[in-house]
């Protein structure tokens, strides 16, 4: 993202509430906290920060009672697709430096990184998973 557009987002757990939001969809505040490592009061503070800008809304959760499901907005959905937009074309002309064939090597290797991320978080935080480690 060029610098004019980074000012958008406050600082890097803003965008990435909201880049978890966009790809997986609403999802509880202790799932976006693990999925981007922020402790429950730093994420409750990042998404107070969302709410007033109108980016995203609480809900109540519909089996814990303790809990709140967060969604995009339309302004954040509209924000977060115009980022990705304008990174993917900065990420085209980076990767023009590239031949086809070794921009199509890393692409599948990013795949596998991503694949393996979302692996071990979930060994990582699904149920169990203090006892696996």
């Amino acid at each position: 993202m060029q610098e004019g557009k980074i000012k958008e987002f406050n600082c890097f757990s803003d965008f990435a509430t909201l880049e978890a939001l966009l790809h997986k969809g609403p999802q509880s505040v202790t799932e976006i906290a693990h999925r981007i490592g922020l402790t429950a009061g730093s994420m409750s503070i990042a998404l107070d920060r969302l709410a007033r800008r109108g980016l995203v809304r609480r809900y109540a959760h519909p089996t814990d009672r303790r809990n709140r499901v967060i969604r995009l907005t339309a302004a954040g959905r509209e924000l977060i697709e115009k980022a990705f937009l304008e990174n993917a074309s900065v990420m085209e002309d980076i990767g023009k430096s590239l031949s086809t064939e070794e921009r199509d090597v890393l692409i599948e290797l990013l795949k596998r990184l991503g694949k393996g991320a979302e692996e071990l978080l979930r060994r990582t935080s699904g149920p169990g998973a203090a006892a696996a480690g």
